[in-house]
């Protein structure tokens, strides 16, 4: 992952407040991984910050549970994207987005 690259504090500041949202609701977090432009440093003004959340408790309804997350944004973080993931699918190397937050992730948790 490229845990080397850095985010904006503008972005960091985003992603930190989400972080916060998803452990007030108590949803149990095995990584953060923002990906996408954002992780690669090719961001424009209106891009968004796509988020990896890795839980145990993902993997049932991926739909789902993104509207679950997505709910938790407000108007600090409305352009967060959230992506869950069960750590059995993340794992999967035939997945190409997990291959891709692989590759360019930049891990939070």
């Amino acid at each position: 992952m490229a845990s080397q690259k850095k985010l904006t504090k503008e972005i960091a500041l985003q992603v930190s407040r989400f972080a916060k949202q998803l452990q007030l609701s108590k949803i149990p977090v095995n990584h953060l991984i923002v990906f996408g432009s954002q992780a690669k440093g090719d961001a424009k003004p209106w891009s968004d910050i796509d988020i990896c959340v890795i839980s145990d408790t993902f993997g049932k309804d991926r739909h789902r549970e993104r509207v679950t997350l997505m709910k938790l944004t407000d108007e600090k973080t409305i352009d967060i994207e959230p992506h869950p993931y069960h750590p059995r699918d993340f794992a999967d190397k035939w997945d190409p987005l997990a291959h891709e937050i692989k590759k360019y992730g930049i891990v939070i948790k």
